[in-house]
């Protein structure tokens, strides 16, 4: 309360109130100061103010006023010392105001307001002195009566005037004795702080900050990046924070003056302790009769950060006296990053570090002005300010802060009014980890093949690792989605990995469809899980062949009943879908993926051979070639996904291996691809010429149409060589994909070893690889340039079913890539005859030339006659016509009954989960009847040439064919 003329009042509405006269005549003006603490918003708030005793009511069209001072915390302070300091002058700077309406009675003035945000507000009205009188020294008592509606206030309201402002010289000239005495107490005070503040110059500083907290890995999260800088995941800090401390000049000079606005606008002012918070804090909780206003600096609170202690004398000397020992030792620059360091930022950030890389995704330095003091305002309550939870708050709480930045100049009235009008949501998001598998194989260190030792990755806080993340998330997406398709054919599982065959960078890795299922074994990484490999090695096998000389891509290999003798027992191999196709060249067994052809090639090149080969590619198969034997040409050995793609990218570079890695960096990216990796030539596993043939028969389609049709799920858009693969029992898929610049591969499968239900490669894993190739191709695309053939390698027209040169006899040709060395021999598999058109037996000269014309016919090697019989090919007729005799080379002859295949002694494995049936062969005479007897008992007939079905059961059996012209000779088998 106080007095003003008629010709002052338009100014004193707008200014503080100043010390002022103590006393008034009767007819004097009035000027009356209240002030309204809320805690919380409110929608109605009702001020019934009884007038004191000397003073009336006055017309309420006299200048009246309403600002908000100040914008305050609307939470409950930390404790009494962390209480924000208000200005308590009515400063007139306040820039909110809440709407009210006045009513101004005999004896009172009722103030009604509606919609009250939280904070400390000012009002102001005039009354009329009806008396000569004194203004008390002391307030007045508070006579305010409050009625609010609206949210439940928290920790009451509290309501400050009507009072009168006395200044300190009018308590100076009222109180002399006592102002001297205070005088010599605050000059005592001043030598103590002195002498504490010499004696923490004199001691060391803590251990703790010894050195500076951005100095120190085990004190900072880990921060996991894909290579162009998105967040794969974050590793907590020892204390299971996230946490990027800071180095000094790291904090960015808006983050800074942020921080000492809201928490000590004197900061550079004093040296640790502000002696003025000091008294201005204990004269007001005496003033009052309890806390309201605490004296601690950042200093100080730094202090606490590092030595926390209990809410006592003791402990608040102590925290003095190390705030005095941090001023005395740390620049003002280092107290406030060691401040921002450690300070909470919310429930887990620990530091405005991580703070603004969690709600902002940003460096501190990059902070705007509304961000730097949306982030100020949390260290005061991380929980209360919680914007996930409390945004309303926060948003208030930053209002203040930014205020105090204006009001401090330490920012213009423009960036005041930008940064007041900036969103105030943040981010606020936490990243879900991502590629779970594949951070945590960097981490290890296990994908860089041992070149970072364990241990040395994140001493930076940032990795930057090769992957890609836009399409690390496709691949999953094609993993899920895929898996869908398949779910009830007992498939749960499937992995999936791409990399980059130039620079070996791992761009997506997939361990599992789900990391955290734990039902399906999710957390099992199918990428590095050793699998049987099922026809996954096949290309190794025919590029040692092709390397050794011993075939050609046009070299013809028999896919005929085939026995391999091994111990006392034999080894007897089929195709998947239990056909057999006679000769097949080289290109055709290969891209088809027939596993006949494949065991008769490895008895050609040794398991030994071939298992060196596969060991060179990079794959740790580490048992004896006798423990492998001839099975290792079907995948029998335990291969990764990782060793399978690292082994077919070396086919897509020539024939080389390259290392594997997925870790570009440890520095922190700008958005950018990361360096290339050194250079890396790696081993030789196969000349490129042998490595680009067996390429380029991965890639044939026609040569895959006769095991997998057209249409198929590995018919992609772009030239691309594919392989599938399954293991024994259907327990494992494999496909695996590359094109000049990048490799896919894919395993699926469940990961507890049971067995699918009839699921293959193509129809498993090989939709995957489709979708996960496709991703990739458009990322990094290459064309037919990119695999141009060899030197050393020319392209010829051969016939399809020899693969001889082409004569005129030979129905269908097909080019051929063949060595420009290659001596080139002519078809022998195709003659003619001329044959009588009505019996077509050969033609004699006795027959009618009428009916006689000249025919093509296949003429097989031995070894293939009776699959040609059986699969009905076009063979020179053995008889003549009737009308003639038989040319001079074809007999007329009985054919022994003789049981060609099983073989005698063979030893057969029935797979448990599905019933296998046997091809019985059988030699007789053309078109006679055929019995077959096992065990005495009739189980199939057919006509000669034609296969006999036998659906075998455990144990030792004999076979027995019957036909005109006699019965074969016993043939005994075992089957388990």
């Amino acid at each position: 309360m106080r007095a003003v003329k008629p010709d002052q009042i338009e100014a004193a509405l707008l200014t503080a109130a100043p010390s002022s006269a103590t006393s008034v005549n009767a007819g004097d003006l009035v000027l009356v100061d209240l002030y309204l603490v809320t805690a919380t918003p409110r929608t109605q708030v009702v001020l019934d103010d009884p007038l004191p005793g000397g003073l009336e009511a006055i017309d309420t069209r006299l200048r009246t006023s309403s600002r908000a001072a100040a914008l305050v915390s609307s939470g409950p302070s930390r404790d009494g010392d962390d209480q924000d300091e208000e200005d308590e002058r009515a400063n007139g700077r306040g820039e909110l105001t809440a709407p009210f309406h006045r009513e101004v009675h005999d004896d009172k003035v009722l103030t009604f307001v509606e919609d009250m945000a939280a904070g400390i507000y000012h009002y102001r009205y005039l009354a009329r002195a009806t008396s000569r009188g004194r203004f008390r020294g002391a307030r007045y008592a508070c006579g305010v009566h409050v009625r609010a509606r609206g949210l439940r206030p928290h920790g009451g309201a509290g309501v400050r005037g009507p009072m009168s402002r006395v200044g300190l010289e009018t308590l100076a000239a009222r109180f002399p004795r006592a102002w001297r005495a205070a005088r010599r107490a605050l000059l005592a005070l001043s030598l103590a702080a002195a002498a504490l503040s010499f004696a923490a110059a004199m001691t060391p500083l803590p251990e703790e900050l010894r050195e500076p907290a951005g100095d120190a890995p085990n004190r900072r999260s880990l921060r996991v990046l894909d290579r162009n800088g998105r967040l794969l995941r974050e590793v907590r800090a020892d204390d299971h924070t996230r946490a990027m401390p800071l180095r000094e000049g790291d904090l960015g000079a808006t983050a800074a003056l942020a921080l000492i606005a809201a928490e000590d606008r004197r900061f550079y002012g004093h040296a640790g302790v502000d002696p003025a918070s000091v008294m201005r804090a204990a004269a007001m909780s005496v003033w009052r009769g309890r806390i309201v206003s605490g004296a601690s600096t950042l200093t100080m609170q730094l202090a606490r950060l590092v030595r926390p202690h209990r809410r006592n004398v003791v402990g608040k000397a102590g925290e003095v006296l190390l705030a005095l020992k941090l001023d005395a030792w740390l620049s003002k620059d280092r107290i406030v990053t060691e401040y921002a360091n450690r300070a909470p930022f919310g429930p887990d950030v620990r530091g405005l570090g991580a703070a603004a890389r969690h709600h902002f995704d940003k460096e501190p330095r990059a902070l705007t002005a509304g961000e730097a003091a949306m982030l100020a305002a949390l260290p005061r309550g991380p929980a209360y300010y919680d914007p996930a939870r409390h945004m309303p708050r926060l948003a208030a709480r930053r209002l203040v802060v930014l205020e105090r930045m204006r009001a401090f100049g330490l920012v213009s009235e423009n960036e005041h009014t930008l940064a007041a009008a900036e969103p105030t949501r943040p981010l606020g998001r936490g990243v879900a980890p991502a590629a779970i598998h594949f951070v945590s194989a960097v981490l290890r260190g296990s994908l860089d093949d041992g070149r970072v030792p364990p241990g040395s990755i994140g001493t930076t806080g940032t990795v930057l690792t090769t992957l890609d993340a836009s399409l690390q998330l496709e691949v999953e997406q094609a993993v899920r989605a895929n898996l869908r398709h398949v779910a009830a054919k007992g498939v749960t599982a499937a992995a999936a990995l791409v990399i980059d065959n130039e620079r070996g960078e791992i761009l997506a890795y997939v361990g599992s469809p789900d990391a955290f299922n734990e039902r399906a074994l999710g957390g099992n990484d199918g990428v590095r899980a050793r699998r049987q490999a099922g026809s996954t090695l096949k290309p190794f096998l025919y590029g040692l062949a092709l390397d050794r000389g011993e075939i050609d891509a046009a070299s013809l290999l028999a896919d005929v009943p085939l026995t391999v003798p091994i111990g006392a027992g034999a080894f007897v191999p089929h195709n998947y879908d239990g056909k057999f196709r006679g000769p097949v060249r080289a290109r055709v067994a290969l891209a088809s993926s027939l596993n006949v052809p494949a065991v008769s090639l490895i008895t050609r090149v040794g398991v030994g051979a071939f298992l060196t080969e596969l060991r060179s590619a990079g794959f740790s198969l580490p048992e004896s070639p006798e423990h492998y034997g001839e099975a290792l040409a079907l995948g029998d050995g335990d291969v990764t996904l990782l060793e399978l793609a690292r082994a077919y990218a070396a086919l897509a570079r020539g024939g080389r291996t390259l290392r594997l890695h997925g870790l570009a960096s440890e520095r922190a990216p700008t958005n950018s691809a990361p360096p290339a990796a050194e250079a890396d030539d790696g081993a030789r596993v196969l000349s490129p010429a042998s490595a680009w043939l067996v390429s380029d028969m991965l890639a044939d389609r026609e040569a895959r149409m006769p095991a997998f049709g057209e249409r198929n799920v590995l018919e992609l858009p772009f030239r691309a060589a594919v392989k599938t693969g399954t293991s024994k029992g259907f327990r494992d898929n494999w496909a695996v994909g590359f094109t000049a610049r990048v490799t896919a591969a894919v395993w699926a499968g469940n990961f507890d070893g049971t067995s699918m239900h009839d699921v293959s490669g193509i129809a498993g894993a090989g939709p995957i690889l489709r979708d996960t190739l496709t991703a990739a191709h458009a990322r990094l695309p290459s064309n037919d340039a990119d695999v141009a053939a060899p030197d050393g390698l020319i392209q010829a027209h051969v016939c399809a079913l020899s693969g001889k040169a082409k004569t005129p006899e030979c129905p269908h040709a097909v080019r051929e890539w063949l060595p420009k060395d290659h001596e080139r021999t002519s078809c022998t598999m195709h003659t003619t005859a001329l044959v009588e058109t009505k019996t077509g037996r050969l033609a004699t000269s006795a027959c009618d030339a009428r009916s006689v014309e000249r025919r093509v016919f296949e003429d097989y090697p031995a070894e293939f006659l009776d699959w040609a019989r059986g699969a009905k090919r076009p063979l020179m007729p053995e008889h003549a016509a009737p009308c003639g005799a038989l040319r001079d080379h074809a007999t007329s002859r009985e054919a022994a009954v003789r049981i060609e295949h099983p073989a005698r002694d063979a030893h057969y494995y029935l797979a448990p989960d599905r019933p296998s049936t046997i091809a019985v062969r059988v030699v007789a005479e053309p078109r006679a009847q055929v019995v077959l007897l096992v065990d005495g008992r009739e189980v199939a007939a057919a006509k000669a040439g034609e296969p006999l079905p036998w659906v075998p059961s455990p144990g030792r059996h004999t076979l027995i064919a019957e036909a005109r012209g006699g019965r074969s000779e016993p043939v005994e088998v075992v089957v388990d």
